[in-house]
């Protein structure tokens, strides 16, 4: 044990407090599993650029107390995002919602029964996804799992919302979310994934998503992170796609401290079809990481990964993008891009598209880009009549253009696009 590590004897501690509801055996192998792996560091290639010492000194803190912090299933939180201006989302688009605060869900039952279910993982899928140290630290301090379920046939007439908010009420936090989403054959879903933080203290969020498509399955799935200068936030989505099943998925990331994203991404049958874009705005110290894997195992099947980032001030961005064509794919059609705009001298990318091909007959092509504001078009906007603040902004937006236009879930589009004005009005500046 080094001072570096998670508090193995206190997280034990924790979790043998956790309510016995169904998903102790779950946690006890993430403990096992946790023993194993630990955080991963920078010493491997996947974290070179980005350190989880902040999750570790806050996890700590928060272990040190969480016999006082952990809820018994009796005190279930009040929900305050339906009261709070952090619900925005929630009124603004026309959606089940679901809410989750500090990883415990408040509202356990679906609106729609006939169209999609909610439970909790049965025995057939106990087996929840434990394979590193954030997957096993998740799943150890598993509050709830929930189950979603999609009937085949079914088209959901609204988006599924996945409101996740995190409030530290005045001291570290830590809360952990997992949803495991099941789509049926020839079934389609929007889905919304929106993350909130409701205090100024520091706080860690960790999230996991399996989402399993069956054959010809549709999802749109769309994830909106508008958490607190002092979030953290580590979220994995598992993506298994069925044979002629589509995912069209956008990321965008507008707050948080310290953010890492991975999105894994399963290609086993023929005709399977996933797009994962992206857009990270990040300004002040904000650290933001984006990790994409696509495996390609059969063909034809296609994949594009597409990402937009926006850096000012001293902020870090780091995108990796791997597609991988295992042997006997022919017939894959891979893409992947990263363009990046600095507005300061100071803010720091690192990108790195990849492709690993042992197939003979594919397409694939990856490309990256890392630049500032156009000086020509900067001067003629401003030889229009333009002021400079203003003619960034114009810029800048239509830099972000491509993204917005990509916006899966067409109920949200405009919410989006509104929040990311917002966001760029802080982001561009002089």
């Amino acid at each position: 044990m080094t001072a570096s590590a998670i508090r193995e004897d206190w997280l034990a501690a924790a979790v043998g407090r956790l309510p016995d509801n169904g998903l102790r055996a779950v946690r006890e192998r993430a403990l096992a599993q946790f023993a194993k792996h630990g955080l991963p560091d920078k010493t491997m290639e996947d974290w070179r650029y980005t350190s989880l010492q902040p999750v570790v000194e806050l996890s700590n803190a928060w272990l040190s107390s969480a016999a006082d912090l952990l809820l018994t299933p009796s005190s279930r939180p009040e929900d305050p995002v339906k009261q709070s201006e952090d619900g925005a989302i929630s009124r603004a688009i026309d959606a089940h919602w679901l809410r989750f605060l500090n990883g415990r869900l408040l509202n356990g039952t679906s609106p729609d029964p006939a169209s999609f279910r909610i439970g909790s993982p049965g025995p057939e899928v106990r087996e929840l996804l434990i394979d590193d140290g954030l997957s096993s630290l998740n799943a150890a301090l598993l509050h709830d799992a929930v189950h979603i379920t999609v009937p085949g046939g079914v088209t959901v007439s609204r988006p599924v919302g996945l409101l996740l908010a995190n409030d530290a009420a005045g001291h570290d936090s830590v809360g952990m979310s997992r949803i495991l989403l099941e789509v049926g054959p020839g079934a389609e879903l929007d889905v919304i994934e929106n993350h909130l933080t409701r205090s100024a203290a520091p706080s860690f969020a960790g999230v996991v998503i399996e989402l399993r498509l069956a054959r010809a399955a549709r999802v749109r799935f769309l994830r909106l992170q508008e958490c607190g200068d002092a979030q953290i936030l580590t979220s994995r989505l598992q993506v298994s796609v069925g044979q002629d099943a589509s995912l069209r998925y956008t990321s965008i990331d507008l707050g948080g401290a310290l953010v890492r994203n991975e999105v894994v991404a399963d290609l086993s049958f023929p005709g399977s079809d996933v797009q994962v874009n992206g857009l990270y705005l990040a300004t002040g110290t904000q650290h933001i990481d984006n990790h994409i894997r696509i495996d390609h195992r059969v063909g034809p099947a296609r994949s594009r990964t597409a990402f937009r980032g926006i850096l000012h001030d001293r902020s870090r961005c780091v995108f990796n993008s791997k597609a991988i064509v295992h042997k006997g794919a022919d017939g894959t059609d891979a893409a992947q891009s990263n363009h990046n705009l600095l507005l300061s001298d100071k803010a720091e990318i690192d990108t790195k598209p990849e492709l690993e091909i042992y197939a003979d007959d594919v397409k694939c092509a990856h490309g990256a880009t890392v630049g500032q504001l156009d000086e020509a078009a900067l001067f003629y906007l401003r030889s229009r009549g333009i002021d400079v603040d203003a003619a960034s902004r114009l810029l800048t937006r239509a830099f972000a253009a491509s993204v917005l236009g990509e916006v899966p879930v067409a109920a949200a589009a405009g919410y989006v696009a509104g929040r990311i004005d917002q966001r760029l009005d802080l982001v561009v500046r002089e």
